[in-house]
């Protein structure tokens, strides 16, 4: 005979609540049995094993959840039986949620794949706790739908382990570093749990995935506020923190392995307010009260690849835009432009319209890689769009010429001073290698009206023909100025076959001799784009031949600017060329130096903002107090730094400095 007793349902009095508010309870009552199972099914079984990380939460002892996150190797999370589940590995004792970890204890799983946007949760009990791991008995096994999960894949940038690497700052409020790490955020795990009741006795813990828009999550001292989307009905998070408000809130810097794992109390706003965030159908708050922030706490790195199109679908809280907000950009195509260069087109990912830009500005782009983030300039190679045009010289430049069409990078809006400063002067354009990007983009500002262009001379130097990159664009360019555009390309080593006057107009470097003879005017105005060597030589040859300096612009990104006339005779110590310990006091952030980047890059990559306009030395904006150590710069700046000072976006560690730390 068999058994027709309805099945009992998994939803406890808190979660029925919600539901009633929703008007969704008679549906979930049919559907809560059918969805929410005692055991992992096979599929969910195999599913945890593949993971190379887990979500965690777990209760203390004063009632507060915890969220944490657990990794390994796949495979380090087995489950033996449609039962149980054994995770060979521990929460770092670092980390609250190890203290919360006991037999019996209350857990809850999330199993979250970033790259495929697959989610399962598994809420249970801790059977088992060794020094290997532990074990949980399954008490709910369920799916989650993917919506507002960012794509992103992941790698291992050192081997998983419980070691504690980093720093480690517990705080009873959030200071201004956390609560930029927040407000820049588009992921949260939220830990939760429901004290149980007569008919249901013991603690029940969950842990949940939440995601938006970067800055979805409203910063207003320590209290949070969080738009609720539509979901699956099932109200876990919610119905546990309508009963018990206590709650636990994680943060991962997915680009250094950073964590912020907040404790607090929830209270779930009046519904009337949701309004004021497009998409939300709810809001909640949550007041932090406890804080803990690791430093280069997890072994795995992401690379954001796209932002889910239901959090790009949502809106934004009116009026609480950072002042230096990332904008996410979607790769629309790339085209190599030779066999170096390759044009990467972007535009805004939500399909809105991108922040306009002038000829000679550049995106400020987060390159992410296992090493972390570093931040990296590229001009925009054109006007009307944004494109840039990157040469393979690097782990940043390899990582640029990886991407495809669809992927997502981050950048700041467009910015820089290398502009044309006037368009009513005879004007001639040095480009050095990829130098030539900047001054491609101001020929396509000129060409927009050919007959207001100046008598305009582009000297473009590569060192092979085979390097030069946009022949048919410039010769397109060229063709359309009415004779206004003169150019001449010129190779320092010419491959042997290339043939002088058809593939390249000079063999050599070049000089004020080639200049003069290319009818280049000394009375106009000359700008130089390319390596240092590259504009400091023809610096130096224009200014002897009478041009005035004020005449002559350049562009730099950090060090690689002129040393103009009056910096002549300064000798500064060499840049380190090993790693060196770095501390920004004010941020209480710990960091390493690695040679290559500047000490304003380095903290950039630390998610730490500080104040900086030219990025080359001139304006001083990034002036910051140098408590310790010792710094160098590779040419000097244009501004004068007072004693203890220096400029962090063009200052680097000396060779034989002990470690630095400065106030920022």
């Amino acid at each position: 005979m068999s058994d027709t007793r309805p099945a009992a349902s998994p939803w406890h009095p808190g979660e029925m609540e919600m539901q009633r508010r929703a008007g969704s309870q008679e549906k979930m009552a049919v559907a809560g049995p059918r969805a929410i199972r005692d055991h992992m099914p096979e599929q969910h079984r195999d599913f945890f094993r593949q993971l190379p990380f887990i979500v965690m939460a777990a209760v203390d002892e004063a009632g507060r959840p915890w969220a944490g996150i657990v990794e390994g190797r796949p495979g380090f999370v087995d489950s033996p039986d449609p039962r149980g589940l054994r995770v060979a590995a521990l929460p770092s004792p670092a980390d609250p949620l190890r203290d919360c970890l006991r037999p019996g204890a209350a857990v809850g799983l999330l199993g979250i794949e970033l790259h495929s946007r697959r989610r399962n949760r598994m809420n249970g009990e801790l059977t088992m706790l060794d020094d290997g791991g532990f074990s949980v008995a399954v008490a709910q096994s369920f799916g989650n739908c993917p919506k507002y999960i960012q794509l992103r894949e992941a790698e291992f940038s050192r081997e998983p382990g419980p070691r504690i690497l980093g720093s480690v700052e517990w705080m009873s409020e959030l200071d201004d570093d956390a609560r930029a790490a927040i407000a820049a955020a588009d992921t949260c795990f939220v830990a939760s749990a429901w004290p149980g009741d007569a008919e249901r006795p013991g603690w029940q813990a969950d842990v949940s995935h939440r995601g938006g828009k970067p800055g979805f999550v409203k910063v207003d001292g320590d209290t949070l506020t969080f738009p609720d989307f539509a979901g699956n009905g099932y109200f876990n998070t919610l119905g546990n923190l309508l009963v018990h408000p206590l709650a636990g809130l994680l943060f991962v810097d997915f680009a250094s392995g950073d964590t912020l794992q907040l404790a607090g109390r929830a209270r779930l706003s009046d519904s009337d307010a949701a309004p004021a965030f497009a998409g939300a159908e709810r809001l909640w708050t949550f007041t932090v009260t406890r804080a803990v922030r690791r430093r280069n706490a997890l072994a795995l790195r992401w690379t954001l690849r796209e932002y889910s199109p239901s959090s790009l679908a949502t809106g934004a809280w009116p009026g609480q835009a950072p002042a230096r907000q990332w904008l996410p950009l979607r790769v629309g195509r790339v085209e190599d432009e030779s066999a170096s260069v390759r044009s990467i087109y972007l535009a805004p990912a939500d399909g809105s319209a991108p922040p306009p830009f002038a000829a000679g500005q550049h995106l400020s782009l987060k390159v992410v890689g296992v090493d972390g983030a570093r931040l990296r300039n590229y001009t925009l190679s054109q006007t009307g769009g944004y494109r840039i045009s990157v040469k393979r010289q690097g782990k940043a430049s390899d990582r640029l010429h990886q991407l495809a069409p669809g992927d997502v990078v981050e950048a700041l809006p467009p910015r820089g001073d290398f502009t044309l400063a006037r368009a009513d002067r005879p004007l001639t354009l040095l480009a050095g290698g990829i130098g030539i990007t900047p001054l491609l983009a101001m020929l396509h500002q000129l060409s927009e009206n050919p007959a207001a262009m100046p008598a305009t001379l582009l000297v473009y130097a590569t060192a092979t023909v085979a390097e030069r990159a946009f022949d048919a664009e410039l010769e397109t360019l060229r063709a359309g100025s009415g004779g206004r555009l003169r150019i001449v390309t010129a190779a320092s080593r010419p491959e042997t076959g290339r043939r002088p006057g058809v593939d390249y107009q000079h063999a050599g470097r070049v000089d004020i001799e080639l200049l003069r003879r290319s009818g280049a005017d000394l009375a106009g105005d000359f700008y130089l784009c390319g390596p240092a060597g590259f504009m400091q030589a023809l610096y130096e040859q224009l200014t002897a031949a009478g041009v005035d300096d004020e005449n002559i612009h350049a562009e730099a990104f950090g060090p690689a600017g002129l040393r103009r006339a009056g910096h002549d005779g300064q000798t500064l110590p060499p840049p380190a060329e090993h790693a060196v310990p770095v501390r920004f006091s004010t941020s209480a952030v710990d960091a390493e130096w690695r040679p290559g980047q500047s000490l304003l890059e380095l903290a950039e990559s630390c998610g730490l903002n500080p104040d900086f306009s030219c990025r080359a030395g001139a304006c001083g904006s990034c002036r910051a107090v140098l408590l310790s150590g010792r710094t160098t710069y590779l040419q000097p700046p244009e501004y004068p730094v007072r004693d203890g000072e220096i400029l962090l976006c063009c200052a680097y560690p000396a060779e034989g400095s002990p470690p630095l730390q400065i106030q920022d």
